[in-house]
């Protein structure tokens, strides 16, 4: 999954004296001048007349199938489009992310080609517990009720069709797509197996070190790694059952 992850640095507003990241952007390198991005509210709107470009309400899969379906036809996409999006709903129903909206995702254009390919998964901030005070962090390590609570308001930012009231649930929206492309389940499954646990909290242990106003504490890094690796558990129980 690492393969579409831009690189994130950290960095400190100095203006404000707040930490924060700096995101490598993907085009505008000197081997890419032409590249165009578009982004995918500007393509949801032409699918979609009313979209409302300011809630999103309209943000959909099925949609977004279109259009990649579009895209393959016309020979443009330079790469497999299912496994794409596969990947990106299985991403962010590891982190948590809630806030895949429309305009966190899109497709770069190469003008000498011409040739699209979507966009790496940006903007992923709103994840892996940031909301979450210290005392909140504790309590739910020790109460697995309000632990399990919390895993299942998690919800994509996205529909799965443009009519339906609710969003799709961060690990049934992983499901639901596997069993409309079913060759996207074992890449998914391999992925998520391939991780070593002691890895991402040696990552996470070494984020503690960077003296930041606001440091990212031991207690943090141990709930995100508590965090992170149940829903890679209960994601792959749910895609190999």
């Amino acid at each position: 999954m690492h393969n579409h992850l831009p690189p994130v640095f950290v960095a400190i507003d100095s203006a404000r004296n707040e930490p924060g990241t700096v995101n490598e952007w993907f085009i505008g390198y000197a081997d890419s001048r032409e590249d165009r991005y578009v982004a995918g509210e500007d393509y949801l709107q032409r699918l979609i007349p009313e979209f409302d470009i300011d809630k999103g309400r309209q943000h959909n899969l099925t949609t977004i199938i279109e259009l990649s379906r579009l895209l393959e036809r016309g020979g443009w996409l330079a790469h497999d489009w299912r496994q794409y999006w596969g990947l990106c709903l299985c991403f962010d129903a590891l982190i948590g992310n809630t806030d895949r909206h429309q305009e966190n995702w899109g497709v770069v254009w190469a003008e000498n080609g011409p040739t699209a390919r979507y966009t790496p998964y940006f903007d992923n901030g709103t994840s892996l517990g940031h909301e979450l005070q210290p005392q909140k962090m504790q309590r739910m390590m020790r109460d697995h009720n309000e632990f399990n609570a919390y895993l299942k308001r998690g919800q994509h930012h996205m529909r799965w069709a443009k009519g339906d009231k609710k969003r799709l649930p961060l690990i049934q929206g992983v499901t639901q797509y596997c069993q409309q492309f079913p060759a996207i389940r074992p890449i998914l499954i391999e992925c998520l197996q391939r991780w070593c646990d002691d890895d991402l909290r040696e990552i996470l242990h070494y984020f503690t070190y960077f003296d930041l106003p606001h440091p990212f504490t031991p207690q943090r890094a141990d709930f995100i790694a508590f965090l992170t690796l149940t829903r890679r558990e209960r994601l792959l129980q749910a895609l190999e059952n």
